[in-house]
Order: structure tokens, then sequence, then C-alpha cells
């Protein structure tokens, strides 16, 4: 087994939202950086702005400030029905996947030890500890089309200058055990692919990743005079992240010699741990109107990556027993690669505000700000070319990824026990100007209502979130012949909070 080269597997892609190449890409860091919290069925309904009103488990991971409101002690729990529905456009030919997925969004307890003594400044104290979800990973899709330019073209590219021994085990040295690659006449470190890029090659490929990134929180906030609330979190995200994709071509018109087809699978999982501070405000400014700040320190995440690829090839080689040319299957695999590395994401900020309509209801909305090329990674360097590749990676970050704000919209409106709401969020490009063809924005419509006694309450919310995104199965540092996917995502979600309330 071949030393293997951190520098490869790290490596940086172009300007895409997913690229080929694993390890610690930019990517990652965009992955864990981007939250939307998806919490409980009130906090849903009305697109997340919550940060204003309080009241709502879903808070502590946004406003912490949230949790001083509560006058009594609960615990909550959300069930949710998801479904991921991706079609991607390549070259004109679309292909749609869908994905259903249950889960649980939140589960919670709020401790509350309220005061009726009017000599008493601090109103309340109260303690909290659950779970929230900050963001799903659950995607399917597939592309298909014939279009000129092999894959065979980037084994070519990453071969040449490298001796055989010297071949990534991941890539082109697979590649090259399949019979997809050989040396040029002659030569030590220059390869040739059968196919070119003006040979039209049927691709297609198949791609699933699952999990999700949660939060564990512990918060404690206080009620003073009934005017400022105030609130801390302490937040332990743990995630899980798998994918798997399988890439394949085939010469369906039988012009290519020596090449029949071809397969490329690459298997991906990520686990871990972090750990980040969230403190809240929010001013009562009248009987009416209050307004809300949040600021969320980076989080320090630990994580763990394992990575391993296979390749299979059917090619026409001249059999050196009877010189005719036969067909071989040849079937290689890579070991599995594991990586432990660290990850810090970006500050954050949250300012809200929210109307309170006497006990008809309330308008919120809050404002979100992140500079996605904030986060940085760091990892054991082996050797000088890696700890170079480590500050080329951050510097990646920061002139591919910019600010961003998020907007988040909603209101409710009450009938004694019976509640209906309606929301809005947008979340902007975290994408420098120019980066990105597709921005990637993400746009969310929202609608729900709930039942509210004094020891029960149910709350259930419809989401519709929808995104427009670039895939590149492979890119190349030379030429233009590799595959641009547009692919458009449909995220329905369906949540419902039963809770009950101890007075």
């Amino acid at each position: 087994m071949k030393k293997m080269n951190l520098k490869y597997i790290y490596s940086a892609v172009l300007m895409f939202l997913v690229s080929w190449s694993y390890g610690q890409t930019d990517l990652d860091a965009l992955r864990y950086s981007r939250l939307q919290v998806v919490g409980s069925g009130r906090t849903m309904a009305v697109g997340g702005a919550f940060g204003a009103i309080g009241g709502d488990f879903t808070s502590l991971s946004t406003n912490p400030a949230g949790i001083a409101t509560y006058r009594h002690s609960e615990v909550s729990l959300t069930p949710s029905f998801s479904l991921n529905t991706t079609a991607s456009d390549y070259e004109g030919t679309t292909t749609r996947l869908s994905e259903p997925y249950m889960s649980v969004s939140n589960i919670g307890l709020i401790l509350s030890d309220a005061t009726t003594n009017p000599d008493k400044k601090w109103k309340t104290t109260n303690f909290a500890l659950g779970t929230n979800r900050l963001a799903n990973f659950h995607q399917r899709f597939s592309f298909e089309g014939t279009t000129p330019g092999s894959i065979t073209a980037r084994y070519v590219e990453n071969a040449n200058g490298k001796k055989e021994d010297e071949l990534s085990d991941f890539e082109e040295g697979l590649a090259y055990d399949a019979y997809l690659i050989d040396l040029k006449s002659g030569s030590e470190d220059q390869y040739y692919a059968d196919a070119d890029s003006n040979d039209l090659v049927y691709k297609q490929q198949d791609f699933s990743s699952d999990g999700s990134l949660n939060e564990f929180v512990i918060s404690l906030g206080g009620n003073y005079m009934h005017r400022l609330y105030l609130g801390a979190t302490i937040g332990l995200p743990f995630v899980r992240y798998s994918e798997q994709r399988t890439y394949r071509e085939e010469d369906q018109n039988e012009s290519i010699p020596n090449f029949n087809s071809m397969s490329y699978t690459e298997r991906f999982s990520t686990t871990g741990l972090g750990l980040n501070l969230k403190i809240g405000a929010i001013l009562r400014v009248n009987q009416m109107f209050r307004v809300g700040l949040a600021v969320h320190t980076p989080t320090a995440m630990t994580l763990k990556d394992n990575y391993s690829t296979g390749i299979t090839s059917s090619v026409d080689l001249i059999d050196p027993d009877d010189n005719e040319i036969k067909t071989y299957e040849y079937g290689e695999d890579s070991e599995q690669a594991l990586f432990e590395y660290s990850l810090r994401t970006p500050w954050r900020a949250i300012g809200s505000a929210g109307l309170i309509i006497k006990k008809n209801g309330f308008i919120s909305a809050e404002v979100e700000y992140v500079d996605y090329g904030k986060s940085r990674f760091d990892f054991n360097a082996f050797d000088e070319g890696d700890a170079q590749y480590l500050q080329e990676l951050n510097n990646t970050i920061t002139n591919k990824y910019g600010q961003s704000l998020n907007l988040r919209l909603g209101g409710e409106i009450t009938f004694d026990k019976l509640r209906l709401r309606a929301g809005y969020a947008i979340y902007s490009s975290p994408f420098d100007d120019g980066i990105a063809v597709e921005n990637a924005i993400i746009t969310n419509f929202s609608l729900g209502g709930g039942y509210h006694s004094k020891g029960f309450f149910l709350d259930i919310a419809y989401v519709d979130s929808r995104k427009t995104e670039e895939y590149v199965p492979y890119t190349l540092s030379e030429g233009t012949q590799f595959p641009v996917i547009a692919n458009n995502t449909n995220f329905a979600q369906i949540v419902a909070t039963i809770g009950f309330k101890f007075y």
C-alpha cells in the first residue's frame, strides 16, 4: 500500500457547491456552518422568526433569552416527516428522485422557577436541556447524458509526472490497475487514455447522502422585572454524515478503441462533536413591542472522516497467448482511509423584533449575520507540503465565501385555544460575488396551526424549502470538457410538536 498523499485527498475544487474530491475541503466547512434550525411546529410555522418572542424550546439554539419568558415547566417532543426531491438537469435531460425519511426535530425539557413576590426583581430563573436539529443531509439524485469528454482525462491529469508507484491508491492508481490509463511508450511518468475530449461518452451518476447535525443544549435564563430577559446556552453539536456516489461511463456507440465501460464509487462518512456558547437578550420596550439580540461563538468541532473508493472497467486488450483482442473485466478497491481534524465555524449574530397584538397574536422578524469566509480548518500536518495545503485550504475559504444576511418573518393569529401561523425565510448566498453561477439561495414558505390549553399543546407546521445549486461530478484543471449539472431541490417537511405544561 503506497503512502497516502494528503494534498491529493484534501484537494480543493473549483467554485461549485459539490465536489468530486473528499477529505477536508471548503465544502465541508460550508456544510457544517450553513444552518437552518429545524425545531418545534410553532417555530417552524412562523419561518423560524422567534428570537424576540420566546417561550418556545427552539429559541434556545437561536436566542437563548427565550427561556427566560417561561412561567411554567414543560416537556415537548417533535417528530417530523420529510421528502427531499431533486430534479437534476444535464444538457436538457432531467432526472427526478425523492428521498423520504422520518426524524425527531427536537426534544426539550424546561424547568421554571417563577415567583409572584412583587419584591423580587428576578421574576423567573429557568433551566432547560434537550436537542434541536440544525441541519438535514438527506438527499438523492441522479443524472445521465451523452456528451464529449471522459473522466479518464482527470486520471491522466492526476497521474502525469508520477511514477507508477507514486499514483494515488484512491483514484488514478485504481484507474491504472483497471487499464483505464496507461504509460506512454518509453515514458516513466506520462500517461494516456483511450477516450479523448472529442469522444462522445454516455455518463451517469447516482448520489445519495444522509445524516444530520443536531445540538444538545443546556440553557439558563432569567426574567428581570418583566422588562429584560437574559439567557445563555451551551451548545454541544454532534454530526453524522454519510455519502455514496457511483459514476459510470459507457461507449454506447462503440466508437472508442479498447474502452467499453467503467464505474467509480466513492464512500464517505463523517462523525464528530463540537462546543459553542450562545448568549441572548430580549428587551420588552412596552406592552406591544420587543427587540432581541443574540450572539453565537464559533463552534469548535472535532471530526473524523472515513473514505474509500472502488473502480471497475470493461476494456478490450490483446491476449498475449493467442494475440487476439478479448474483453476483460477488472475491479479494484482502495483501503479505508481515516482522517481526524478540527473545524472552527464562524461567529454569528441575530437581531430580532416582535409586535405583540394583545392576546390576538404576534408579528415577528429576525435578521441573522454570518461570514462563511471565517471558517477555519486545522489538522496535524505530516510534512511541509501538508502544512502548505492547510494554508491554501483556509485561503480558499476566505476567497470563496463571504458575508451573508438571512431573513426570517412570521406571524400568529390566536382564537382562544387555537392558533394559525405563517412564515417566510430567505437564506442568502454563502458565496462571494462572482464565485458561483447558481448562488444556492434557499427560500422557505411555511404554514401551521396549534392547539394550546393550560396543560397540553399541539403544534403542526408544513415547510416548503427550495434551492438551486450546481453539481460537478469531476473537474479538470485544463480544458472545459467536464459535466455541470443544475440541481433544483424541493425539501418538504411536516413537523408536529406534542407538549405538556406543569404549573
